[in-house]
């Protein structure tokens, strides 16, 4: 048999040595499987460490805001003269959504709810509650906070940190000025807090945002399109009786993200708390 030239020999060996079996290929497509998987992983813990790291950081900023609202007007938001006119305050409830006082005032009182830091609170007749007095440096002297996005949140959350707010017990209560924290999810069905498409016009689900036109004059009725993928409103709770549901909140107010689960947990599991004093 004729030998061959000792370079095709060569080449012919550096072919077989440079090639894989489909096994070996396998093999190396599970490994790199395997490698992707954990670095996944990892990212996926450092976005979720910085995003409730950004949470943290706009939570103090919210509660900055509550302390600068007291050192201008000497109450905390819904609280004094900020409060109700039924209860010794000075706020009008005619013009928040609700068919009856008691829907309005449950509107007002949501923890969601933080309107007095976004705009000018009213009396009857639209008269101004404490508005600024240069004079003597007191008084409203907002907004403390922009202006983000109205809210639809189930009935169930009371000012006590009781309840839940995807959980709705009759009527949801709809266009809650509010501030969305950064952990995007969408809207929730209420009952179960699983994930609800939201569109225009739709009203089965909760904690779904709509934009609002840059018209202080109306902001509660310029509804405009769903943001289907936005955050959980951040919660405001004054009510003394927080601390017992919300055992994180060691003093009122305070301040609560549902976190990245997106649930109310009551200050537990992954939610987010900051004490405003």
């Amino acid at each position: 048999m004729t030998k061959q030239p000792k370079t095709l020999r060569a080449s012919h060996a550096r072919h077989r040595q440079a090639g894989f079996t489909l096994l070996e290929l396998l093999v190396i497509v599970a490994v790199l499987i395997g490698v992707a998987t954990v670095v996944s992983r990892g990212l996926e813990g450092t976005y979720d460490n910085a995003t409730a790291q950004l949470a943290r950081a706009e939570m103090r900023e919210v509660a900055e805001a509550v302390r600068q609202f007291r050192e201008d007007t000497g109450f905390y938001p819904k609280q004094g003269v900020f409060d109700l006119s039924s209860a010794g305050g000075s706020v009008d409830p005619s013009g928040f959504p609700g068919s009856s006082a008691a829907q309005r005032a449950a509107w007002f009182y949501s923890p969601a709810n933080l309107m007095q830091l976004i705009r000018q609170p009213e009396a009857s007749g639209g008269t101004e509650i404490l508005p600024w007095d240069p004079e003597t440096g007191r008084g409203w002297r907002g907004p403390y906070l922009r202006y983000e996005g109205l809210v639809d949140v189930g009935d169930n959350l009371q000012t006590d940190g009781s309840g839940d707010p995807v959980v709705v017990d009759t009527l949801q209560y709809v266009h809650i000025p509010g501030i969305g924290d950064p952990f995007s999810r969408e809207p929730a069905t209420p009952d179960t807090g699983t994930d609800c498409e939201e569109v225009a016009g739709n009203t089965n689900c909760v904690l779904d945002w709509r934009a609002v036109q840059d018209d202080a004059s109306a902001p509660l009725t310029n509804a405009e399109t769903a943001l289907a993928d936005f955050g959980r409103p951040y919660l405001y709770f004054f009510d003394t009786n927080v601390t017992t549901n919300v055992p994180a909140c060691t003093g009122v107010p305070c301040l609560l993200s549902t976190g990245p689960n997106g649930f109310y947990d009551a200050g537990d599991n992954d939610d987010l708390v900051v004490v405003v004093q």
